[in-house]
């Protein structure tokens, strides 16, 4: 409940920020239009060129406050002046495409506008997905394409209506606050449908941010322009985070010391508190049956020579299995043989095959191991 809750407020405050910027560049567009046209804006988008300059505006707009937005959400000031230009330039880009397809289909039957909207929501989400950490492309075009088709959605209700809505100011400012609030919240929706492990940025008692983990190094330190997360009074950078091959690493700026961490993980930087959250796997409900035993397989459990007798280990912990997240696959876990010695397994299929030192199995309910004086089952366990 409390992660659905702060997923929510970090959708709102992105939509926010979207709607303020749509806002702002209608205002901006609405008086352009009246200093190239007296008789006003509805008139003003009947050209296409002139479409694409009004809603190119309003695009770079919802392209700058949602930069603003992801820098004041973890705040510290907005100094990346390279991707100011960036954003605004490609905002444009975007919004000129939507104005110029919103030109050339406004007056034909709903299904177009209706398609018209998704590609021009999904230009957007693409322009704005670099702005969110570890989004993605593909992931911000769907967001924006899921934001075009509510918006077709509307449209197909009640076309007569739109179109009267559009010829007046009040109305266009309505709209196209809803189109940034859309483009903003979607965004954020996107990246927490498909984040798989995310870090939970605690500020004070009550005040939480997120950012998703992935292949882009999440940083933390003073520097506003390099650092994601802004940590005061501190060295320029402190640390980067990454999710790579499924593992979840911390390297640290002034030794170089990456240290593997898991979903749970806390740690303090200044008056922040940084804690490490992942997606729950389904995997965690297996167990192993060996030796007259049923031992429960989570995410990090170590097996020692102890529970597996006769297999030699080279690790000081006598550690000869662990399970850890497969990396094919964030959601699904694996038993990873670290014993000198290679396992037979027997697959819930009736296939064999040899798992060698520093190789894992990717559980199933039905697999069988032979660890050599040993055998074991994994067995899939009831909710």
């Amino acid at each position: 409940m409390a992660k659905r809750f702060i997923d929510s407020l970090k959708a709102f405050y992105f939509g926010r920020g979207g709607a303020l910027g749509a806002i702002l560049g209608s205002l901006v567009s609405e008086g352009i239009a009246e200093l190239l046209d007296k008789q006003g804006a509805a008139r003003f988008l009947n050209t296409p060129l002139n479409a694409a300059l009004y809603f190119g505006t309003i695009g770079a707009f919802i392209a700058l406050a949602i930069l603003v937005t992801q820098s004041s959400y973890f705040k510290h000031g907005f100094r990346n002046w390279k991707a100011l230009v960036e954003s605004v330039g490609l905002g444009f880009v975007a919004g000129a495409a939507m104005g110029l397809i919103y030109s050339g289909l406004k007056h034909i039957d709903a299904m177009p506008v209706f398609i018209s909207l998704a590609i021009a929501g999904g230009l957007l989400g693409l322009v704005l997905s670099p702005r969110i950490p570890n989004l993605g492309s593909w992931h911000g075009l769907l967001g924006g394409i899921l934001a075009g088709i509510m918006l077709g959605g509307v449209a197909l209700v009640s076309l007569d209506t739109v179109e009267k809505i559009l010829n007046n100011l009040a109305g266009r400012l309505i709209s196209l606050a809803i189109v940034g609030f859309s483009a903003g919240s979607t965004l954020i929706f996107s990246e927490n449908t498909f984040r798989k492990a995310w870090l939970e940025v605690r500020y004070g008692t009550h005040e939480i941010r997120t950012v998703s983990l992935g292949p882009q190094s999440i940083r933390l330190g003073s520097d506003a322009r390099k650092c994601t997360i802004y940590v005061p009074n501190t060295a320029p950078e402190i640390c980067r985070y990454k999710l790579e091959n499924g593992q979840i690493l911390c390297k640290e700026k002034a030794t170089g010391l990456v240290t593997r961490l898991h979903p749970g993980d806390e740690r303090k930087f200044g008056n922040l508190t940084i804690t490490v959250r992942a997606v729950k796997t389904s995997a965690e409900r297996f167990s192993l049956q060996v030796g007259g035993r049923n031992l429960t397989l989570k995410n990090d459990t170590a097996l020692t020579a102890q529970v597996l007798p006769g297999l030699p280990t080279t690790s000081p912990d006598g550690v000869v299995a662990e399970v850890s997240r497969y990396p094919k696959n964030f959601r699904v876990l694996g038993l990873m043989n670290l014993s000198s010695r290679s396992w037979q397994v027997t697959l819930p299929n009736g296939s064999q095959k040899v798992i060698d030192t520093g190789r894992s199995v990717k559980l199933a309910d039905g697999l069988k191991i032979n660890f050599g004086s040993v055998q074991g089952e994994v067995r899939l366990e009831g909710d």
